[in-house]
């Protein structure tokens, strides 16, 4: 059986138009939290306003996993905001209205690492979205978790993955499933969350020295980036 291709999906290395904005979709928000970053939990769920999704026995699959369950009733959308996020003003209002456009059953991610030394791969992509002024990269992941908007109707059928799946990343395990039902990322340009640096050991040992966006447009608020396009695709 032949797939339809979807009129959302990209082409290679590629300049698209968005299509019209979708306003019936709706999102929930929830904090994905460790005890020992209970503070920072907290304040993000003030300031978006969000529920949290507490660490009950130091495993971050487990929790993960609670997290992206975690979703409202009638939305269409779900955000995950990781403890360590620094969030853009307006953080909230923004979202409801870039969700409106990507493809309805693929993830978006609200940072995009790599500053600093990082993989020429990422660099690239980011570069030419950069340079085409493109709010929008649309390629594999979500790679990185800070930020990451899960389609409801998607997440069954993620869940089931995640818990069959022996893949030690959390963040691979979502990416493989994205993949397996052939679904890229949507990444905005730029970054709507950065990592926190200062104080903030990772708690998966993570401590590599570029554990940031490779470009965040915090501390200012994002209100003025019009979210409709274009979109830079690229297959890498």
């Amino acid at each position: 059986m032949v797939r339809k291709k979807s009129r959302y999906e990209p082409k290679s290395d590629n300049v698209t138009k968005l299509l019209a904005a979708d306003e019936s979709r709706k999102v929930s928000f929830t904090i994905m939290a460790h005890p020992k970053r209970g503070k920072w939990a907290e304040e993000l769920a003030v300031q978006i306003p969000a529920t949290i999704t507490w660490d009950e026995k130091n495993d971050r699959h487990d929790t993960g996993l609670r997290a992206i369950k975690a979703h409202g009733l009638n939305v269409t959308h779900h955000c995950v905001v990781q403890d360590d996020a620094m969030i853009v003003p307006n953080f909230k209002e923004i979202v409801e209205k870039l969700i409106q456009y990507p493809d309805p059953e693929s993830p978006i991610s609200l940072y995009y690492g790599g500053k600093g030394k990082t993989s020429s791969l990422h660099a690239s992509a980011h570069d030419l979205a950069v340079k085409h002024k493109a709010p929008w990269l649309v390629r594999k992941g979500p790679i990185w978790g800070p930020a990451i908007i899960y389609p409801v109707a998607t997440i069954p059928n993620l869940v089931k993955y995640f818990r069959k799946s022996v893949v030690e990343n959390y963040d691979r395990r979502v990416m493989r499933y994205y993949q397996s039902i052939e679904k890229d990322c949507w990444y905005t340009v730029p970054s709507l969350v950065e990592h926190r640096v200062e104080d903030n050991p990772s708690l998966c040992g993570h401590n590599q020295p570029n554990r940031q966006a490779r470009m965040f447009v915090g501390p200012q608020s994002a209100l003025d980036v019009v979210w409709s396009g274009p979109m830079v695709s690229s297959r890498t």
